[in-house]
């Protein structure tokens, strides 16, 4: 995911797709409470927008049981 930064307070664009199967895209805040999700699907992008309304770490997961390495499918966000 690039970038890997983003700044409170200014909406976020993300671009969603998938090269294999359906993913799900979920951002999640410190607690782990899911903030924003949208679908992840092979041939076409998803347009998921949203304001963080506070600095911090942000986990992004798959949603969607999609095969054998679905538990490795994180990544972080930072929010300054």
């Amino acid at each position: 995911m690039t970038p890997a930064t983003v700044k409170s307070g200014q909406p976020v664009e993300f671009q969603v797709s998938a090269a294999d199967v359906n993913h799900g895209f979920g951002i999640y805040d410190e607690n782990l409470v899911l903030i924003a999700q949208t679908q992840a699907m092979p041939g076409y992008t998803n347009k998921l927008i949203h304001t963080f309304d506070k600095p911090g770490k942000f986990k992004i997961l798959c949603l969607e049981y999609c095969g054998l390495a679905h538990h490795v499918m994180i990544t972080e966000l930072t929010v300054e």
